[in-house]
């Protein structure tokens, strides 16, 4: 990951997830707005996407290879138990 993924799971009888940016270094200038994604049963396979979609928003805006800010991932549904999970960055390099 190139940045913090927030995973937070809620135990509920409906499938459904949010993906959203949590800026930690707000970036100058406009068009740094995230708009939130929705999922439910109808998507679910569009959420890995969405994920990646954040990532790639923060570190364009950031203009970095990593960054502070944070992908919010909320998801709820039966398969969920109450847990938060977070994914720090990390780097590989191979020569």
């Amino acid at each position: 990951t190139r940045c913090p993924i927030m995973l937070q799971m809620r135990k509920s009888d409906v499938k459904s997830a949010t993906v959203k940016v949590i800026w930690k270094d707000l970036p100058e200038g406009s068009d740094v707005h995230f708009t939130s994604k929705e999922v439910t049963e109808v998507n679910w396979d569009d959420l890995t996407g969405f994920i990646s979609d954040a990532q790639t928003h923060i570190v364009t805006k950031q203009n970095k290879e990593v960054a502070r800010d944070v992908v919010s991932v909320e998801m709820t549904g039966p398969h969920c138990e109450n847990l938060t999970l977070i994914d720090l960055p990390g780097i590989v390099r191979s020569h």
